[in-house]
Order: C-alpha cells, then structure tokens, then sequence
C-alpha cells in the first residue's frame, strides 16, 4: 500500500489541495511530494471533498 492509502484516502476525492496548494496534475503531486519530503518536518497536509460532499482531511507522514 502506498501512504496515501495507508492514510485512509480513498479514491474519488476532488479538488484536493496538499500543504495549501491546489493539485491539478500528477506531476503537481510529484513535485509537492519531492520538496516535501526533502524538508525537515516531512508532512503532507490534504484536504479536499468527496462526490458525496463529505469534506476530508488528512496529515501523511513521509519517512521511510
């Protein structure tokens, strides 16, 4: 499983944005999670909504 799974985040979730930037690509996520994982607290902050209108929030931990 990969962290964002092992979070809890299911798929489906829309108009994420991860540490107060919105995420339109994967290549925004890649990018978001390279310099983020570089950095001295390694946390990814995600919220956004499901189709359902639920709104989610989740902190990812990145660490080996």
């Amino acid at each position: 499983k990969g962290a964002l799974t092992t979070a809890g985040i299911n798929k489906g979730l829309i108009s994420p944005h991860i540490n107060n930037e919105p995420v339109h690509t994967l290549q925004q996520l890649q990018d978001i999670v390279k310099k983020v994982s570089m950095s001295k607290e390694p946390v990814l902050f995600i919220q956004g909504l499901y189709p359902s209108g639920k709104k989610a929030y989740y902190a990812v931990v990145l660490s080996d």
